[in-house]
């Protein structure tokens, strides 16, 4: 939602005449937008399904509701798969700027990561080359603290002499 927040804002600003009321509608036609495309990604629809099955059957429940006056106004209610893909485009942009923004402001030592590697073969294949390694990296490091009481006791020691809320780590595979 706080996505949907900033957009206000910015189309605030964008105000083209002094009554108002096109300022109005076009800022409830791109929320209304945005809502629409943010339903078609988590139902992991194709694109152009908000121009072929949403945006026609919506212009008809309006029609019959509500009359031909305002059907008329979903025509400029944009939705083709274009429109969609820059949509999604954008709010990923949003999440990612806020999850660097909230681990830049977080105070350090209170951020954490957790990554579950999955024994499924198949599920395992699609994990990222990078992300793989890394992961791979991880699970060796952990090994090695946890293959003997020594390590242990001194990465207890590590985490309490950097004020850790964590002093222990689980056994990777």
């Amino acid at each position: 939602m706080d996505y949907f927040k900033r957009r206000e804002t910015m189309l605030n600003y964008s105000k083209l005449d002094h009554s108002g009321s096109f300022h109005q509608s076009n800022k409830a036609a791109v929320l209304a937008s945005y809502v629409v495309v943010l339903k078609i990604a988590q139902q992991k629809k194709p694109h152009s399904i908000g121009e072929t099955l949403v945006m026609p059957c919506t212009k008809e429940i309006v029609r019959i509701m509500l009359g031909e006056q305002h059907a008329k106004k979903l025509d400029t209610q944009p939705l083709s798969d274009n429109t969609v893909q820059r949509r999604i485009a954008d709010m990923s942009t949003d999440i990612k700027d806020q999850v660097v923004s909230e681990i830049k402001t977080a105070p350090l030592g209170t951020f954490a990561l957790q990554l579950d590697e999955t024994t499924d073969d198949s599920a395992a294949k699609t994990l990222p080359s990078d992300l793989k390694e890394v992961l791979d990296d991880t699970v060796k490091m952990v090994n090695f603290v946890k293959s003997s009481a020594l390590n242990s006791r001194l990465f207890r020691l590590l985490c309490s002499d950097l004020d850790s809320v964590h002093e222990t780590l689980l056994y990777a595979r």
